[in-house]
């Protein structure tokens, strides 16, 4: 019942371990957030808060998504 905040958690967690997520690996970290929210700003504040909830602090260069450049 994903209108439970306990089984919409499990929910995102069981996504994102299928699509390559895996400790200790920031680079793929990026791009599985890319993959379930194509948001940059959404990958970046997902990994600010998982650093400072593991105490952690998160590096800009090794925990931010990387910026694209539009494109005409």
């Amino acid at each position: 019942d994903l209108s439970k905040a306990e089984d919409a958690i499990h929910s995102v967690a069981f996504y994102l371990k299928d699509h390559g997520w895996r400790q200790k690996r920031a680079r793929a970290h990026v791009a599985v957030l890319m993959k379930y929210n194509n948001s940059q700003d959404y990958a970046n504040a997902i990994l600010e808060l998982a650093a400072k909830s593991s105490g952690k602090d998160a590096s800009p260069e090794r925990r931010r998504a990387p910026a694209r450049h539009a494109t005409k």
